[in-house]
């Protein structure tokens, strides 16, 4: 059956939130990820009378890449300017990196986080940098004993500075429920904006 036959088959009434109003406390009973040119959560809800109901909620998906210490600017206006169009957004972050040897300690490093509109935008751009990336981290055992005694040299080519790529593989609808706090049998507040 087609998800189309289910939501139809459970009765489940779409609702279009309109205005300043308050739709109450609902029962989260089921999720799933739509791809409708927009990255949109679509989510099946229970209120406190039985009535069931769904609403979509719109998020935009994304991951982070890892890059070489100090080329973080360059690499984000390389992708910028080489996925114009696919990329939404590229922010600087800090997030503890469980890699490092002394990950315990509280250290954090610079992250890329890369959002995107759609889902199919980030596996494009995903499944372009994945055999770099690859490519990349093989490199990095060799020229690391160089670049100490070449200590002055530059970067040119930015996108020999991506190293790593991070939670590219988190699917659409459990990186919504995860950055938002929605999980599956809890309760939420819906609201129109």
């Amino acid at each position: 059956m087609t998800r189309l036959v289910l939501v139809s088959l459970f009765a489940f009434e779409f609702v279009v939130l309109k205005g300043d109003k308050s739709w109450g406390t609902r029962k989260i009973i089921g999720r799933h990820g739509l791809v409708l040119g927009l990255g949109v959560s679509c989510q099946f809800q229970v209120s406190d009378d039985g009535s069931n109901f769904k609403c979509k909620y719109r998020f935009k998906p994304y991951f982070y890449a890892t890059t070489k210490d100090g080329t973080e600017m360059g690499v984000e206006t390389y992708l910028k300017r080489c996925y114009e169009g696919q990329i939404a957004d590229i922010e600087l972050t800090q997030k503890e990196d469980l890699n490092m040897k002394n990950h315990l300690s509280g250290l954090q490093k610079s992250y890329l986080k890369i959002s995107f509109d759609t889902v199919q935008q980030l596996m494009l751009v995903r499944n372009d940098l994945l055999p770099i990336v690859q490519r990349n981290q093989e490199m990095i055992d060799t020229t690391e004993a160089y670049e100490s005694i070449l200590t002055g040299k530059r970067h040119q080519d930015f996108i020999e500075c991506i190293v790593d790529l991070r939670e590219y593989d988190v699917p659409f609808h459990v990186r919504f429920a995860i950055d938002n706090g929605d999980f599956i049998a809890t309760f939420t507040s819906v609201m129109s904006f």
